[in-house]
């Protein structure tokens, strides 16, 4: 699976959408292709912020992935 935007790959096991469950106006920043047949398991944005609340080692893990994503980000731009 590729994000379209900044064209990063994405492998098996890798979570999508998280930025739009953090962002002010719940907006997807990219579009996700699938250049194979891929499987998606999904996660409601209730279920999300549950869990983020409830499993502390789950925050974190959205947390990290948010920055390594920002960071990323960033270094693309220059």
């Amino acid at each position: 699976m590729r994000l379209s935007d900044p064209g990063i790959e994405l492998g098996e096991g890798s979570v999508l959408g998280e930025i739009g469950l953090f962002s002010p106006e719940h907006c997807r920043t990219s579009t996700a292709i699938c250049q194979t047949e891929c499987e998606l398991r999904t996660v409601s944005a209730a279920d999300e912020t549950r869990l983020y609340y409830q499993e502390s080692e789950f925050a974190m893990y959205l947390i990290q992935l948010l920055a390594g994503r920002l960071e990323a980000d960033k270094e693309r731009r220059g």
